[in-house]
């Protein structure tokens, strides 16, 4: 614990590396995350079982990182929140927001992961480093960066947030593998970072997280949050089914339009079932959409069992959007 680089699998500033592959691997009880991946891109994390692993999980470290699948990997701990782990480097990972996967760059593909009984079950954490970290700092603006694929994920009985977003607005940044995942035009007083074009154009990109599985968390979701759209995103017994903190903006391509879409928020009022969800005895498929001027708009999405809107959820005093259910 404590000691740079001491993890029990770790790729390390090895830059576009599509011949890395972690696939199949067991981690137990390390008192120092589990599998890290470090200024590396299009590396492979697939298939790995973590328990008991202490701090991240799996750990996406720098916000460089780009185009790495991580892919069906499966991490518990034992007992609910007790994987935090206190004296390593980032406070922020493995401790305050402790998760099965912590990330600072959500530029790479997160398909089919499940993340039991953490603090958070998986977090995007931009927000404490938005110039990024390491050797990547001063060259990158990760709450910009573009979402991979974000697809088929299950999240459940973690004591905060299934998933715990923060402040993400997905912009077209110029950074590709080539350039090692850092930004080529991050200069003042115009970057592709910037919500506008140098034409005064939206600079917002869609990302659209899919096919997600929550349950018995106590939250989902995200502070602020822009050109983001959750699809066919099932919450079951949940303390807040959604919890859209502050504020978002209207998407910047105009043919989305539903912040959340084709989706069901679920509470089952049934003391046996509740237990073995790991949630608790009583609860609503609550949302707490965000405040500030505009529509929050919600398409084909259905409420079963006990349910409650609440607008805004950051500040009851703010004037808040309306909200549109279809």
């Amino acid at each position: 614990r404590g000691v740079l680089g001491k993890y029990p699998l770790h790729f390390h500033l090895l830059g576009d590396c599509p011949d890395c592959r972690f696939v199949g691997n067991a981690v137990e009880t390390s008192e120092q995350r589990g599998i890290t991946v470090h200024g590396t891109q299009q590396s492979t994390v697939a298939e790995n079982v973590l328990f008991g692993v202490k701090g991240a999980g799996i750990y996406i470290e720098d916000g460089n990182e780009m185009e790495n699948d991580i892919l069906g990997n499966v991490n518990i701990c034992p007992l609910q929140g007790a994987c935090r782990q206190t004296g390593t480097d980032n406070p922020e990972s493995d401790d305050i927001t402790q998760s099965g996967i912590w990330a600072v760059s959500l530029s790479n593909n997160f398909v089919g992961n499940r993340m039991v009984n953490h603090l958070n079950g998986f977090s995007g954490k931009a927000s404490p480093f938005p110039d990024g970290r390491g050797f990547a700092q001063n060259f990158e603006c990760p709450q910009h960066s573009a979402f991979g694929t974000i697809s088929s994920n299950v999240f459940h009985s973690n004591q905060n947030y299934g998933m715990n977003l923060d402040g993400q607005f997905p912009r077209n940044v110029d950074r590709s593998v080539a350039s090692n995942g850092l930004v080529t035009d991050i200069i003042w007083p115009l970057s592709s970072c910037d919500a506008l074009t140098a034409t005064g154009q939206d600079n917002g990109r869609t990302a659209v997280i899919q096919n997600q599985l929550e349950f018995g968390n106590a939250f989902s979701g995200a502070t602020s949050l822009g050109d983001v759209q959750f699809l066919n995103l099932r919450v079951i017994n949940s303390a807040e089914a959604l919890f859209w903190q502050a504020d978002t903006k209207p998407f910047a391509d105009t043919s989305v339009t539903a912040y959340v879409k084709d989706s069901t928020f679920e509470w089952i009022d049934d003391e046996e079932i509740a237990g073995i969800l790991g949630s608790g005895a009583s609860g609503t498929a609550n949302i707490a959409d965000p405040g500030g001027e505009g529509s929050f708009l919600l398409e084909n999405v259905s409420f079963v069992g006990d349910w409650t809107m609440r607008e805004p959820a950051q500040n009851p005093e703010s004037e808040a959007g309306d909200l549109q259910v279809f």
